[in-house]
């Protein structure tokens, strides 16, 4: 599965919701997806820097796949993707 949606362009992952729902619940349920994506879009180094501030956060599980999902999510459109200085 993961290597399949790998293949895949961001906009259509992100819509899975219209897929199967078998397809659907193990696509976004894959820590191995998002985080390999989120690796991929935002690099080695922003990602470790992303899990060590969430990591103390109670709002967001820091290595969960929806961590993840989400992080990629915000970086692929980002409308909410940005730093406080």
């Amino acid at each position: 599965l993961v290597r399949i949606c790998r293949f895949l362009p961001a906009r259509p992952l992100l819509e899975l919701g219209t897929s199967c729902s078998d397809f659907y619940h193990r696509a976004r349920n894959s820590k191995e997806l998002w985080k390999g994506l989120c690796s991929f879009l935002l690099g080695e180094t922003t990602l470790m820097l992303h899990e060590s501030s969430w990591s103390s956060s109670s709002s967001m599980l820091g290595s969960t796949a929806e961590f993840y999902r989400r992080l990629f999510r915000a970086a692929w459109s980002c409308e909410d993707f940005c730093y406080d200085h």
